[in-house]
């Protein structure tokens, strides 16, 4: 988790993530690992699980989606805001951009969105380094009804000798759009 949000977003099983905020609730559920935008500007619930995911990952994700999309963009707006000045060391509160101005940027899009154009709709992403079948099973349920639920495997290598370590994606059950 704090090597993905060294950077502004991420490319997390074919879904472009822009980062919004990590280890926040916007209500009274548990706490979701990291949340962020797409190009769309729907919201997107990054749960991470070391070694195999359990069970419940898909429920976790869905609990965190359920809070998430009753919340608006100047709830966004300020956990982006958070987000830089915590983790990615922002101090000048005049430097730090607009989660509308940042995601115009990130994703090079001509024109920026609209305040109501975030969040119209929630986005699963559970990444593991091992899923068991009724994980996916879950998962393949939930995208035939329409949720948008991806699910990520990785491995991790590390070279001690050059400091080095890569992620590399085993599989993934591809996002709906």
């Amino acid at each position: 988790e704090k090597r993905l949000v060294r950077t502004d977003g991420a490319k997390i099983g074919d879904v472009e993530v822009l980062y919004v905020g990590r280890q926040g609730s916007p209500g009274e559920g548990g706490v979701f690992d990291i949340l962020g935008v797409d190009e769309r500007g729907d919201t997107v619930v990054v749960e991470l699980k070391r070694g195999r995911a359990p069970r419940d990952v898909v429920a976790q994700a869905l609990e965190y989606a359920g809070e998430i999309r009753n919340v608006d963009y100047d709830y966004l707006n300020e956990r982006y805001r958070e987000f830089l000045r915590d983790e990615q060391g922002y101090t000048d509160r005049g430097e730090i951009p607009s989660l509308r101005e940042a995601h115009r940027e990130y994703f090079d899009l001509e024109d920026t969105l609209s305040e109501r154009e975030f969040n119209d709709d929630q986005r699963l992403v559970v990444v593991g380094t091992d899923f068991g079948d009724v994980v996916l099973n879950m998962a393949d349920f939930l995208r035939a009804k329409g949720v948008d639920v991806v699910a990520v495997e990785y491995s991790s290598y590390r070279d001690e000798e050059e400091d080095v370590e890569l992620l590399t994606t085993d599989g993934i059950r591809r996002p709906l759009s």
